[in-house]
């Protein structure tokens, strides 16, 4: 964690280059010891251009809330998924209720955002994976995006993956392409799904 004053030395820095995009790529700002202060530097020196960071819908508040509203932010969250059963299986229980407040709060104070679904998660079916995407369809989400799930070796998930049946592709960069809950024929729909989905975005 970086000391406020590297922070704001480096936003400085930013302004004075007339950088008009920047990505903040703590895996989830809204986490951070200086995230709120960090929007509040942002809002001091007028920065104008765009500032992107991603975040987990449950740790949004109301504060947060305020000062997005007062910036050109990107907010990107990592959804997943809304299934509970697939949530419990990769250890990333979702508030679905609070994903949908906060959405309805993003909407309402026009600010920009975009959520990313995986593909090929443990006890994962087509129609549960159409399931997560219409959620988003129905909330009005202004970007989607959906990657197929790719196993880091030394995780929990990439050891227990006999549990779940999970077998990758033999690519360069594997990916679980059929499982005990899905077969190659999905995967395969899913994957044109989110070719779609990625294609419809900015």
């Amino acid at each position: 964690s970086f000391s406020r004053s590297r922070i704001e030395a480096e936003i400085a820095r930013f302004f004075q280059a007339r950088v008009g995009d920047i990505a903040i790529l703590d895996p989830i700002f809204n986490m951070g010891t200086h995230y709120l202060a960090t929007l509040d530097e942002f809002i001091r020196i007028h920065f104008e251009g765009r500032v992107s960071f991603q975040c987990r819908f449950e740790l949004v508040t109301a504060r947060m809330l305020e000062k997005c509203s007062k910036l050109n932010c990107k907010l990107e969250f990592g959804l997943q998924t809304i299934n509970r059963s697939e949530q419990a299986a990769v250890n990333r229980i979702n508030d679905v209720s609070r994903v949908q407040e906060i959405m309805s709060e993003l909407a309402r104070r026009s600010i920009d955002y975009e959520v990313s679904l995986i593909y090929g998660l443990p006890t994962q079916t087509l129609d549960s994976f159409k399931a997560s995407v219409d959620f988003c369809i129905r909330k009005r989400v202004p970007v989607i995006r959906a990657y197929p799930l790719m196993l880091l070796r030394g995780t929990e998930l990439e050891s227990g993956k006999r549990k779940w049946g999970l077998v990758e592709s033999t690519d360069m960069m594997p990916v679980v392409v059929s499982s005990n809950s899905f077969n190659m024929d999905d995967w395969r729909e899913m994957a044109k799904i989110a070719t779609e989905l990625n294609q419809a975005g900015p």
